[in-house]
C-alpha cells in the first residue's frame, strides 16, 4: 500500500506513530510489575529470592559435591544420560544431573555415596523423582571407562 502524504510533517507523524507502536510491543516485558521502572534499573529484580530449608540443605550446595563429587560421577557415567541410554537407546549429553537414586532426604547417610548416584538429563530426572527406585536395570561400573561409538 503507497500512502500519499499531504506534507512531510504528516510523514513523520505517521513514522513516529508505528515506531512508538512498535517498541511498545517489544518493550511490553522489560517493565518491572511492582515498581514500573525499567526491569534492568529497577530494584526489585535486583532482590534474590530466598531459599527454602530443602534448598538450603540439599547437597548440591556444597563445595566437596560441585568440586570432586558430581565431576567424579559424570566421568563414571561417560557424561551421558543413563537412563536415555538403557531404557531408550539414546546418547543424550546435554542438560545432564547427578540423581540420587535413594532420595537424599528419606537416606541422608547416603547423599555423598558413589554408588547411590547416577547420571540423567533433566527431564528423567524429574521423571524419576524421589521414588527411591529406578524404573531400569542399572549397575554401577567397578571402575571409569571410556565409552565409544
Amino acid at each position: 500500500m503507497l500512502l500519499k502524504w499531504r506534507c512531510i510533517s504528516e510523514k513523520r507523524i505517521y513514522l513516529w506513530m508505528n515506531l512508538i507502536r512498535h517498541c511498545w510491543k517489544c518493550n511490553m516485558n522489560k517493565f518491572c510489575q511492582k515498581c514500573h521502572k525499567l526491569k534492568n534499573r529497577c530494584e526489585c529484580s535486583k532482590q534474590k529470592r530466598a531459599l527454602t530449608d530443602s534448598q538450603e540443605s540439599h547437597p548440591s550446595r556444597t563445595y566437596f559435591w560441585r568440586v570432586k563429587l558430581r565431576p567424579k560421577i559424570l566421568e563414571r557415567d561417560d557424561c551421558h544420560c543413563v537412563r536415555c541410554r538403557i531404557k531408550f537407546n539414546i546418547l543424550k549429553t546435554d542438560d545432564l544431573q547427578v540423581h540420587h537414586i535413594c532420595s537424599w532426604r528419606d537416606y541422608p547417610h547416603l547423599a555423598y555415596d558413589e554408588s547411590n548416584l547416577i547420571t540423567v538429563c533433566a527431564d528423567c530426572n524429574k521423571t524419576l523423582g524421589n521414588r527411591n527406585e529406578l524404573d531400569f536395570e542399572y549397575t554401577i561400573p567397578d571402575e571409569i571407562t571410556s565409552f565409544s561409538l
